[in-house]
Protein backbone atom coordinates (compact mmCIF):
# COMPACT_ATOMS: atom_id res chain seq x y z
CA UNK A 1 0.00 0.00 0.00
CA UNK A 2 0.98 3.28 -0.73
CA UNK A 3 1.17 6.04 1.77
CA UNK A 4 1.33 9.77 0.61
CA UNK A 5 2.99 12.33 3.32
CA UNK A 6 2.12 15.45 3.20
CA UNK A 7 2.59 18.34 5.45
CA UNK A 8 4.85 20.72 7.39
CA UNK A 9 8.18 20.63 9.31
CA UNK A 10 8.04 22.30 12.50
CA UNK A 11 11.20 23.87 13.82
CA UNK A 12 11.88 23.66 17.48
CA UNK A 13 15.22 25.13 17.72
CA UNK A 14 15.91 28.79 18.93
CA UNK A 15 14.58 27.71 22.31
CA UNK A 16 10.81 27.34 20.73
CA UNK A 17 10.21 24.01 22.50
CA UNK A 18 10.81 26.06 26.06
CA UNK A 19 8.05 28.64 25.03
CA UNK A 20 5.84 26.92 23.20
CA UNK A 21 2.05 26.01 24.69
CA UNK A 22 -0.10 22.79 24.51
CA UNK A 23 -2.74 25.24 23.22
CA UNK A 24 0.32 26.29 20.63
CA UNK A 25 0.98 22.98 19.72
CA UNK A 26 -3.22 21.98 19.40
CA UNK A 27 -3.01 25.09 16.90
CA UNK A 28 0.08 23.35 14.92
CA UNK A 29 -1.79 20.46 14.55
CA UNK A 30 -4.69 22.38 13.14
CA UNK A 31 -3.00 23.98 10.85
CA UNK A 32 -1.24 20.63 9.38
CA UNK A 33 -4.55 18.99 9.55
CA UNK A 34 -5.82 21.79 6.93
CA UNK A 35 -2.82 21.02 4.65
CA UNK A 36 -1.96 17.41 5.31
CA UNK A 37 -1.17 14.30 7.32
CA UNK A 38 2.02 14.73 8.50
CA UNK A 39 4.16 16.89 10.79
CA UNK A 40 7.79 16.51 10.71
CA UNK A 41 9.73 18.07 14.19
CA UNK A 42 13.74 18.41 15.14
CA UNK A 43 14.76 18.03 18.51
CA UNK A 44 17.55 19.55 19.45
CA UNK A 45 20.57 17.39 21.05
CA UNK A 46 21.72 19.28 24.20
CA UNK A 47 25.05 19.24 26.14
CA UNK A 48 25.03 15.77 27.73
CA UNK A 49 25.76 17.29 31.53
CA UNK A 50 22.72 19.08 30.94
CA UNK A 51 20.40 15.90 30.15
CA UNK A 52 20.89 16.38 26.59
CA UNK A 53 17.40 18.71 26.30
CA UNK A 54 19.01 21.32 28.80
CA UNK A 55 18.29 21.27 31.99
CA UNK A 56 16.36 18.91 34.04
CA UNK A 57 13.26 20.70 34.26
CA UNK A 58 13.57 22.07 30.65
CA UNK A 59 14.39 18.94 29.72
CA UNK A 60 10.86 17.45 31.22
CA UNK A 61 8.65 19.91 30.03
CA UNK A 62 10.24 19.56 26.36
CA UNK A 63 9.20 15.53 26.92
CA UNK A 64 6.16 16.32 28.24
CA UNK A 65 5.14 18.69 25.08
CA UNK A 66 6.40 15.99 22.53
CA UNK A 67 4.58 13.35 24.07
CA UNK A 68 1.40 15.86 23.71
CA UNK A 69 2.12 16.67 20.29
CA UNK A 70 2.08 13.20 19.34
CA UNK A 71 -0.66 12.17 21.27
CA UNK A 72 -3.32 15.02 19.76
CA UNK A 73 -1.31 14.07 16.16
CA UNK A 74 -2.25 10.73 16.55
CA UNK A 75 -6.31 11.39 17.57
CA UNK A 76 -5.74 13.59 14.54
CA UNK A 77 -4.63 10.58 12.46
CA UNK A 78 -1.43 12.83 11.53
CA UNK A 79 1.78 11.41 11.09
CA UNK A 80 4.84 12.67 13.31
CA UNK A 81 8.66 12.81 11.80
CA UNK A 82 10.55 12.85 14.98
CA UNK A 83 14.19 14.12 13.54
CA UNK A 84 16.41 14.46 16.17
CA UNK A 85 19.34 17.03 15.63
CA UNK A 86 22.89 15.34 15.96
CA UNK A 87 25.82 16.98 15.26
CA UNK A 88 28.58 14.71 16.56
CA UNK A 89 28.74 11.29 14.81
CA UNK A 90 31.74 9.92 16.67
CA UNK A 91 29.65 10.12 19.71
CA UNK A 92 27.44 6.87 19.49
CA UNK A 93 26.58 6.27 23.28
CA UNK A 94 26.06 9.40 24.49
CA UNK A 95 23.41 10.28 21.14
CA UNK A 96 21.77 6.90 22.28
CA UNK A 97 20.83 8.22 25.84
CA UNK A 98 19.22 11.37 23.74
CA UNK A 99 17.61 9.00 21.32
CA UNK A 100 16.27 6.60 24.54
CA UNK A 101 14.67 9.56 26.36
CA UNK A 102 12.59 10.19 23.50
CA UNK A 103 11.92 6.79 22.64
CA UNK A 104 10.96 6.04 25.98
CA UNK A 105 7.71 9.09 25.50
CA UNK A 106 6.70 7.40 22.15
CA UNK A 107 6.79 3.32 22.04
CA UNK A 108 3.26 3.45 22.40
CA UNK A 109 2.61 5.43 19.28
CA UNK A 110 1.78 3.97 16.42
CA UNK A 111 1.52 7.59 14.54
CA UNK A 112 5.86 7.61 14.99
CA UNK A 113 8.55 7.70 11.91
CA UNK A 114 11.78 8.26 13.12
CA UNK A 115 14.34 10.21 10.64
CA UNK A 116 17.31 9.24 12.17
CA UNK A 117 19.29 12.06 11.39
CA UNK A 118 18.55 15.24 9.02
CA UNK A 119 20.41 14.87 6.09
CA UNK A 120 23.93 13.21 7.29
CA UNK A 121 25.14 12.73 3.99
CA UNK A 122 25.34 16.48 3.53
CA UNK A 123 28.64 16.69 5.96
CA UNK A 124 30.31 13.06 4.23
CA UNK A 125 29.75 15.32 0.71
CA UNK A 126 32.09 17.74 2.32
CA UNK A 127 34.42 16.20 4.19
CA UNK A 128 34.48 13.05 2.44
CA UNK A 129 36.76 11.07 5.10
CA UNK A 130 33.77 11.01 7.53
CA UNK A 131 31.72 8.98 5.38
CA UNK A 132 32.14 5.53 7.08
CA UNK A 133 31.86 7.16 10.45
CA UNK A 134 28.42 8.89 9.36
CA UNK A 135 27.10 5.63 7.99
CA UNK A 136 28.64 3.75 11.07
CA UNK A 137 26.89 5.91 13.27
CA UNK A 138 23.33 5.96 11.21
CA UNK A 139 23.32 2.02 11.37
CA UNK A 140 24.30 1.68 15.23
CA UNK A 141 21.36 4.70 16.05
CA UNK A 142 18.95 2.83 13.12
CA UNK A 143 19.35 -0.37 14.99
CA UNK A 144 18.73 0.89 18.47
CA UNK A 145 15.97 2.04 17.32
CA UNK A 146 14.60 -0.57 16.22
CA UNK A 147 15.16 -2.39 19.08
CA UNK A 148 13.85 0.20 21.39
CA UNK A 149 10.57 0.91 19.38
CA UNK A 150 9.80 -1.89 17.40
Amino acid sequence: KKVRLIGANIPFWNRRWERVTKEDLRQDIEKIKEIGNTARIFLVYGDAGLGYFGTTEVRKNLLDKLEYFVKEAQQQGIVVIVTPGVHNYFEVEPNKKFYQQILQRLASYKNIIYDIQNEPDLEAQHIPSRRETIVGWCNSIAEFVKQNDP
